[in-house]
């Protein structure tokens, strides 16, 4: 028996790259791109490829008009979904909240609400930093209580996201904030003894 020779064929990669997978690989990193003309080029190829409703894709570029702080086109893009979803909601709202539109945050979770959207364990860390001051107070009591209501206290994120805003609201804010880190100290010792 002879030893088959073995001949190695070195395999060449192709030389040109689908446009197709270049714009993937746009879309994969839009929502951290800062580039307003970059942003631009890939919206319109977006559009021509009709997936500026894509669920995927939206949420991204609300996120890059954001980052380069152009909400009016973000605005434009969120209104171009018919039943948005609550990570675009999120999305949304967090983008108003980066570009100090706090009334429009909130108007976008009463919307959300208005829809029959529930809001997750993101969407009150995000509506939270919008709410600075002491005239804030009687919303961060609102949110206060809509986690208290669906449970969002497991979540050790979010209630420490309330403690944060009551804190920026005054002295009323601040007891307020005490109170609720103590009550999570009570419960969370009570877990404690109960696990000993």
């Amino acid at each position: 028996m002879s030893k088959q020779m073995q001949i190695s064929v070195p395999i060449r990669a192709p030389s040109w790259v689908s446009t197709r997978r270049i714009f993937q690989q746009k879309l994969q990193d839009l929502h951290k791109c800062t580039n307003l003309n970059h942003i631009k080029q890939v919206h319109a190829q977006i559009l021509k490829q009709n997936l500026h409703q894509d669920p995927y894709v939206a949420p991204k570029l609300i996120s890059a008009f954001s980052l380069s702080q152009q909400m009016a086109l973000a605005i434009y893009v969120f209104k171009q979904i018919p039943d948005p979803n609550v990570h675009l909601y999120n999305t949304f709202i967090r983008a108003c909240v980066q570009n100090s539109l706090s009334l429009l945050a909130f108007e976008t979770f009463f919307e959300m609400q208005r829809n029959g959207l529930f809001a997750d364990n993101f969407t009150y860390p995000f509506l939270l930093k919008a709410c600075n001051g002491q005239s804030w107070l009687p919303l961060v009591k609102m949110i206060h209580n809509h986690m208290e209501k669906y449970g969002f206290f497991q979540d050790l994120f979010v209630p420490n996201s309330l403690i944060d805003s009551y804190c920026k609201c005054g002295l009323l804010g601040v007891k307020s904030a005490m109170r609720l880190f103590m009550a999570m100290d009570e419960k969370r010792c009570g877990f404690l003894e109960f696990y000993d």
